[in-house]
């Protein structure tokens, strides 16, 4: 009897990521235990309809997605909230990965758009996200083997929603004060 392929997801924000993701689509392509179902290119701050329909769409077609972005990353998070808060998963992983800007020559500029694309992904209070470092075309090719051989079950407990509260400017100020 063969065991079923993992059904591996990929999302990145931007087509210039997938320069980053090419070794480790290519290593995906050899394995026999993994099959990658789609590879999305959406990014969360100018197509963020899209991206939360392909997460409803997509997501009872995989076992664990593997998503990824540049810069301000807010893709993973973001990804990875929909999926426990609003669909109300806590049975597919998110295997983040920070792409590295690979757009210019500044290494100031460079260093401080891969920093900030690590800490929107570690600096997330109870986020779900699997990140162990994968940063880069190698943190791809490691996120993909996390993705692989990840065992199935619950990755994220279920929390209930914070209140939330529409208040008026005098009202917002009484609870500042109070607080």
């Amino acid at each position: 009897m063969s065991k079923t392929k993992k059904r591996i997801g990929i999302m990145v924000g931007s087509d210039s990521d997938l320069k980053q993701c090419l070794a480790g689509l290519l290593w995906l392509q050899e394995q026999e235990k993994a099959e990658v179902v789609c590879v999305i290119t959406a990014s969360i701050h100018r197509n963020t309809e899209n991206v939360l329909l392909f997460l409803r769409e997509w997501t009872s077609k995989m076992d664990v997605w593997v998503i990824g972005a540049g810069w301000a990353n807010h893709l993973t998070g973001t990804c990875a909230a929909y999926l426990r808060n609003a669909m109300r998963d806590n049975e597919t992983p998110v295997v983040g990965v920070a792409f590295q800007d690979l757009s210019t020559e500044d290494t100031e500029v460079a260093a401080r758009h891969d920093q900030a694309a690590v800490l929107s992904i570690t600096e997330v209070p109870g986020s779900s996200v699997i990140f162990h470092g994968y940063v880069g075309s190698q943190g791809f090719c490691e996120a993909c083997e996390v993705a692989c051989n990840l065992s199935a079950g619950t990755v994220a407990d279920l929390k209930p929603p914070k209140p939330t509260h529409i208040r008026s400017h005098i009202d917002a100020i009484k609870v500042a004060q109070a607080a």
